[in-house]
Order: C-alpha cells, then sequence, then structure tokens
C-alpha cells in the first residue's frame, strides 16, 4: 500500500503467529493516525475500496480537517489535513 508516496503494508490475521484482528477481538487497539495533504480524496478513496466511514470528514477549530474510518480488515485509521 502506498499514500503519498510512503509504502507500508497491513498484514492479515495469523492466529498461528499470534496476530490477531480488531474484528477477533472485538474491538481497537489501536489508531492509526495518518496526516495527508488532501484528507477528502483519500477518504473517498478509501470508502471505494471498501473502508466504513466511521465519522465523515470535518473541519475542527484546533486546526484540522479529519475523518475516521475503518479498513477492510477492521483497522481504525484517523486521517487528517492541517488547515
Amino acid at each position: 500500500m502506498a499514500i503519498e508516496g510512503s509504502i507500508f503494508r497491513l498484514h492479515e490475521e495469523n492466529q498461528k503467529s499470534g496476530t490477531i484482528s480488531p474484528v477477533t477481538v472485538k474491538g481497537v487497539t489501536t489508531v492509526i493516525g495518518l496526516r495527508v495533504t488532501d484528507v477528502d480524496s483519500l477518504m473517498e478513496r478509501a470508502k471505494k475500496a471498501g473502508a466504513e466511514i466511521i465519522s465523515p470528514t470535518k473541519s475542527y477549530d484546533y486546526g484540522y480537517r479529519q475523518g475516521d474510518i475503518m479498513d477492510v480488515f477492521g483497522h481504525h485509521w484517523m486521517i487528517e489535513t492541517v488547515i
């Protein structure tokens, strides 16, 4: 996976090696924060790729425009842009 030139991987659950998903534990264990230049377009791309919108993108008085998604593996992402 690449976002704005940064390449990283998310792995699926593998109980044999002790890595389980948020779906299995029935809760979020970590929120992944990602700062990008255009939160609105990234949220739209994520939705088209199967992510669930937890909270739609909106601007906050502390200077961020952000929204939250859950990816297809159950990981919670907080996507933000500085405004």
